[in-house]
């Protein structure tokens, strides 16, 4: 029939939950002070409206005790830890049952602080996901200073 067939065992096995360690910070790995941008926007362009659907999973209100823990690690000397670990020894364990998996349509949007720990959940679901992610900052930002600021300095709300 000229039709690709999906293999048996893809949704055929259970699979556990990915553990709460699996998050991240968008930029953490790529310099020292893990701040390359301000904001999160991502597009969803396909169905989310069901948990297991590869949806964004987000911890909230962690976000300020991440951007702690950047501090600290940046404090940190760097013989602090191994080399591979960018946290230096500070990155924060959240609490297990934090993640909210985000039920999302085509065209939704969502925002988020660059220092919300997030992952993408488990699809278990017959469709591929798709999703589309902007990095956001102010004209004024300044990457290398991010830590040593607040947490939302540069974000203006309303028009000035």
């Amino acid at each position: 029939s000229g039709l690709l067939a999906r293999p048996r065992h893809v949704h055929d096995t259970p699979r556990p939950p990915k553990g709460n360690d699996q998050w991240h910070i968008d930029g953490m790995k790529k310099n020292g002070h893990m701040s390359p941008f301000q904001l999160l926007l991502g597009v969803a362009l396909s169905s989310q409206r069901d948990d297991d659907c590869g949806n964004l999973l987000v911890w909230p209100t962690q976000h300020a005790a991440v951007a702690e823990a950047v501090q600290r690690a940046q404090a940190a000397p760097p013989g602090a830890s191994s080399p591979e670990d960018e946290w230096r020894g500070q990155r924060p364990t959240l609490p297990a049952e934090g993640a909210t998996q985000v039920r999302l349509e085509p065209g939704d949007v969502v925002l988020a602080h660059q220092k919300l720990p997030h992952s993408v959940g488990l699809n278990r679901s017959p469709h591929i996901r798709y999703q589309v992610y902007f990095r956001l900052s102010s004209r004024e930002y300044k990457p290398a200073k991010a830590a040593e600021r607040g947490l939302w300095d540069n974000w203006r709300v309303g028009a000035e």
